[in-house]
């Protein structure tokens, strides 16, 4: 049994560094690629649109199969499921502990190996090497993974498609796409008083009410049932995972656009930056999961981390061009602290208080929360810096404010002259 337990733990943190660059490598090319292509938006977007599917299809698919199809589609939210069948309660917060070191290593090395390429070859490579790791982790997952057998209730490809409800996720995507677009656009590329605008706000509101209604009506069925997320625990967790993604999500891109853009530094010097928020993460994840595991209380770390981790986050946006390097370092310090207390809090609602075949639709539902919120805030925050930098960047530069969305932060740098820069 133990090494039974022991292969599904390797197999399952052999796709942790994978996860992990999706995070934290990639954010000091970001600079670079947003000169390119939407990089923020569009990913979490991808992230919004699989995560709640791939937890429905884990209630009534075969786990192995689907967790494999998860990795190679970049989707780590399975993760929850694997950990749900082989252990045993009490022992998930440690192990989930264990995962974050693993997350934690890579994500250390990521920044590096990350910025190393966006400085020396090109920022392609950040994504390029995920084809190697993907694959390898792939093969290590098929073989030695040990999964439970599932329900033997047989259904048709016709039965599963309906069960997995596309109807609410075709309500779901069209909606987060409006209501980033309406962030994107008001007050840069279009008036908030015109009709584009107010458009795609109303039919955000409308596909939201729409969804809704489809998950009432579908009951159990539904991408999210009311039945469990409704549940004041899985509830509370969906409201914390929610808000720690809307500000992780904006650190992780703004902070290396400060670093190159405003301090001038290197992509690799940005990833060195970053790691004084990372570091602690890591170490906080691990011991928060260990005193979890052994006082069996996950509640107060996530009540003490969530109050720190907003205080915190204040701290940091006080930061500006006269912030002394003592105080950015000690700022990300402390947050990376403060979040690593209740980072992983929200995941262990759901195996706590539901039925094991429940675990995966709701741990879904947590990273829904957090890849949500965190693509709708990154476009917030893109519309309050377009703004800002459409009012002040005006005597610098001949950039037009309409053109700020699609012009990329390196090139508006570029493009102010050198002696208005320090």
């Amino acid at each position: 049994m133990w090494l039974k337990k022991e292969q599904t733990q390797k197999s399952e943190s052999s796709g942790r560094p994978r996860q992990s660059r999706s995070n934290t490598p990639d954010a000091e090319a970001i600079p670079n690629v947003d000169d390119d292509i939407e990089y923020p938006t569009g990913l979490r977007l991808a992230f919004v649109k699989i995560s709640l599917v791939f937890g429905k299809l884990h209630s009534f698919s075969n786990i192995k199969a689907t967790y494999i199809a998860a990795n190679v589609l970049f989707e780590f939210g399975s993760a929850f499921a694997i950990i749900a069948h082989p252990l045993p309660l009490h022992k998930r917060p440690a192990f989930q502990g264990l995962f974050g070191a693993i997350f934690g290593v890579s994500s250390i090395i990521g920044p590096l190996v990350g910025g190393a390429f966006t400085t020396n070859v090109t920022w392609r490579w950040c994504f390029y090497i995920n084809l190697s790791i993907g694959g390898a982790a792939s093969v290590v997952i098929a073989f030695p993974l040990q999964i439970p057998q599932a329900s033997k209730t047989s259904s048709s490809l016709v039965e599963k498609f309906r069960k997995s409800n596309p109807l609410g996720l075709l309500a779901l995507v069209p909606r987060v796409v409006c209501l980033c677009l309406a962030m994107q656009w008001g007050g840069t590329v279009y008036a908030w008083g015109i009709g584009r605008a107010i458009a795609t706000l109303t039919l955000g509101l409308l596909l939201l009410i729409i969804f809704v209604g489809l998950q009432i009506w579908r009951g159990d069925e539904a991408i999210l049932p009311p039945r469990t997320t409704s549940q004041r625990s899985i509830a509370a967790a969906f409201c914390l995972s929610r808000c720690l993604g809307a500000h992780q999500l904006i650190f992780l891109y703004y902070l290396p656009i400060w670093f190159q853009a405003v301090e001038g530094t290197s992509a690799v010097g940005s990833g060195i930056r970053l790691l004084e928020m990372v570091i602690p993460v890591v170490i906080a994840s691990v011991v928060t999961g260990k005193l979890i595991s052994s006082t069996g209380y996950y509640t107060p770390f996530a009540i003490a981390g969530a109050c720190l981790t907003a205080i915190a986050a204040g701290l940091i946006t006080t930061s500006d061009v006269n912030t002394s390097t003592g105080m950015w370092i000690g700022y990300q310090i402390v947050y990376g602290s403060c979040f690593g207390l209740c980072g992983q809090t929200p995941d262990m609602a759901a195996p706590t208080v539901l039925a094991r075949q429940e675990v995966a639709i709701d741990a879904s539902f947590m990273l829904f929360g957090q890849q949500l919120f965190g693509t709708i805030f990154t476009s917030i925050g893109q519309n309050v810096l377009y703004n800002q930098l459409a009012d002040l960047l005006a005597a610098f530069t001949n950039i037009s404010p309409a053109s700020i969305p699609s012009t990329g932060v390196t090139d508006i740098f570029n493009s102010i002259a050198d002696r208005f820069r320090s």
